[in-house]
């Protein structure tokens, strides 16, 4: 992994984690929203070490504009070590942050060595075993603007479900213990009541979960099966309007293809220039009881991976 420091940015190098989604190191549980189908439950046992910052705005600077160096920090995983990855609690969550990775958890994320991997020798292994399984780790910043780029391998027999969390940048409130802004990356099969069996991706989109007042955003969507056994290049980008405008945007790419975006959004509501994305999250939450889903747990354990994550502010693309 290379970490960049550019002045411009006052970078910190750091790396954080969430209990089930995304938690202080000092927290009670965030926010359970039974009624909204992209939430889960916390636990306190869940807690896991924050590490430090991928990226942060100087204090006091004005919104961050897509100019100068877009890649901030990127990483393949092959600086990480199994010895840190492997110490878990009963929880099943890292005793400690790897780096920059925090919030490892909980059984189902592991550090995966010498197996499959988009380069060098080791990947990011994420396995839903059942439903409402929770999986993958975070990266913690301050940023107005944040643009993501990871590659990501769906493995044999992967079982579309749902509501499948696969990333998500959030703004989480210390002061309220909820998150202000919480975007969530999903890939979905077609829904319905029988979904026994394997079932295959439809969609993928950018689905708003946070409890702002004011927002006016909504959802986005792209129509597209992904294949099993290949890599594809995802990479997401969601840029904070100026208080008080319509001028904020979240985008979507796959393979160097724009694949879906919004522009011209309210994303802070009536939130103000303090509120800043502060925490990435590798992999998620695995669900697929909406609708009354008889068959709600995968036909079988589903492991995604997930290599070469890059970080910036602006698009980054497929190298």
């Amino acid at each position: 992994m290379r970490s960049l420091l550019y002045p411009a940015f006052a970078l910190s190098l750091t790396l954080g984690f969430n209990a089930c989604d995304f938690m202080s190191a000092s927290s009670s549980p965030i926010q359970s929203e039974s009624s909204s189908p992209m939430s889960e439950a916390y636990n306190e046992a869940d807690l896991a070490p924050l590490g430090p910052k991928v990226l942060s705005d100087v204090p006091g600077e004005a919104l961050a504009k897509l100019s100068g160096y877009p890649l901030l920090w990127r990483s393949d995983f092959e600086d990480q070590t199994s010895s840190c990855w492997g110490a878990r609690s009963s929880s099943g969550y890292a005793t400690a942050a790897c780096g920059e990775y925090g919030g490892i958890g909980s059984w189902g994320a592991k550090l995966n060595e010498n197996g499959i991997h988009h380069s060098g020798n080791k990947s990011l292994a994420v396995t839903y075993a059942k439903n409402e399984d929770v999986a993958g780790t975070s990266l913690t910043l301050s940023a107005n603007v944040v643009d993501v780029r990871a590659y990501y391998y769906f493995g044999t027999g992967y079982d579309f479900g749902q509501g499948v969390k696969i990333a998500r940048v959030q703004s989480f409130n210390e002061a309220t213990q909820l998150n202000d802004i919480d975007i969530v990356m999903t890939v979905r099969s077609n829904g319905g009541v029988n979904q026994c069996g394997t079932t295959d991706m439809s969609d993928m989109g950018l689905f708003f979960n946070g409890r702002p007042v004011g927002f006016d955003w909504g959802n986005l969507t792209s129509t597209r099966t992904f294949q099993r056994n290949r890599w594809y290049a995802i990479e997401y980008q969601v840029f904070l309007n100026t208080p008080g405008r319509n001028d904020g945007w979240v985008k979507i790419w796959v393979d160097g293809v724009e694949a879906a975006s919004k522009t011209g959004i309210n994303i802070r509501g009536k939130g103000g220039a303090t509120v800043k994305l502060n925490r990435i999250r590798l992999g998620g939450w695995y669900s697929n009881s909406a609708h009354g889903n008889s068959c709600s747990s995968p036909s079988q354990p589903s492991t995604m991976y997930v290599d070469d994550v890059a970080v910036g502010t602006e698009y980054i693309g497929i190298n």
